[in-house]
Order: structure tokens, then sequence, then C-alpha cells
């Protein structure tokens, strides 16, 4: 299920998307990121909406580095113009798909105690 998406903007060009980002969860409450790369945006932008339930094929299963990361997952989805998804209708998947880490700001407040 999509828990969250939404659009980055190219930093060069604020005309420009740069990519589609997605928090996915499964009937477990697992989650993992998804990256959609700005040419394909048009294929999936309609049938990507939060609440939707669906199944993923012949997509790329990468490292999830970098600086930012939408998920703790060790791994993230990349969509390729080979990637097909479909509509499932399922109640499988939980209807709470929020929850919050509190870890950084739980480290502030610490932080912030100590230098007192």
């Amino acid at each position: 299920m999509v828990v969250r998406a939404w659009f980055v903007q190219d930093y060069k060009n604020e005309k420009l998307l740069f990519s589609m980002e997605l928090v996915l969860t499964d009937q477990k409450g697992d989650r993992i990121g998804a990256f959609i790369r700005r040419t394909l945006i048009y294929k999936f932008n309609e049938q990507l909406q939060e609440g939707m339930v669906f199944t993923i094929t012949s997509f790329d299963f990468v490292c999830n580095s970098g600086l930012y990361r939408p998920s703790h997952n060790e791994y993230k989805l990349n969509f390729t113009i080979n990637t097909k998804i479909k509509i499932f209708k399922s109640s499988l998947v939980p209807t709470n798909m929020y929850s919050f880490t509190l870890h950084m700001m739980f480290s502030m407040i610490i932080t912030t105690l100590n230098v007192i």
C-alpha cells in the first residue's frame, strides 16, 4: 500500500520534477521506500495514490544509500520502464499506515538537557 507519495523538485531547475518518492507498506506493516525517476513519473503518477493497494512486478531492488532516506529499510525499490503495477483489493494491509520515529527528536532533547 502507498503510505505516502510526493514529488521532489529539481534543485537546478525548479520548473522540473526530479522524481516521485513513495513509502510503501506490506500486510505485516514493514515499510520500504520507492523511487520513480523524472522520465517515468507520467507512467505511474495517476495509479499510485496514497492508500491504494497494488502489486508491483519488474522493478530494481537497490541499496537505500544517501543522506535522505524515506524509510529505515536497508533497500529501496526503483521503478523502471518495465515495472508493472496492478490495483489489488485486499484487507490484509493495515489501515493504520502512519507511525512516527522519534529517535531524532529524543536525541535532540537529551543533547539539550546535557548542555543545560
